[in-house]
């Protein structure tokens, strides 16, 4: 559903929307969210001192770090599966997104749901309802 397609760009962005939408919708709970932050800044911290001091095995503990968080996050706040199991690339790019959003102080959320008014039947329009 959402493969990689270089056809088009208008298609690849069609998939990315959809992709943060699906995504959106495993991280509802603010716990949740602050989880994936928490895991996000400190994996970017340790990778830093790794780099910096450089202590080469610490680079073995940078995705330990950001992903314990995130997920005690999802499967003991939100209880679902992490969308990283099936899209971990995008879903990577996805909790970049979503700490920048939460250290903002804007806390992504989904588009309210479109509702179709029920269209009344000819027989209501006429008066004639059973």
């Amino acid at each position: 559903m959402f493969a990689e397609q270089s056809d088009s760009s208008s298609v690849e962005q069609v998939a990315e929307q959809s992709f943060w939408e699906l995504y959106l919708e495993e991280h509802k709970n603010v716990v949740n969210c602050w989880l994936h932050v928490f895991g996000t800044v400190a994996s970017w911290i340790l990778l830093a001192t790794a780099l910096i001091v450089p202590l080469w095995w610490l680079l073995l503990l940078v995705p330990v770090v950001g992903y314990t968080p995130a997920w005690i996050g999802h499967f003991c706040v939100e209880g679902n599966k992490p969308v990283s199991i099936r899209y971990p690339i995008r879903s990577l790019l996805a909790d970049y997104r979503l700490t920048l959003w939460m250290l903002s102080g804007n806390r992504p959320r989904l588009p309210p749901p479109v509702t179709v008014e029920a269209t009344p039947s000819v027989e209501s329009l006429l008066g004639r309802d059973s």
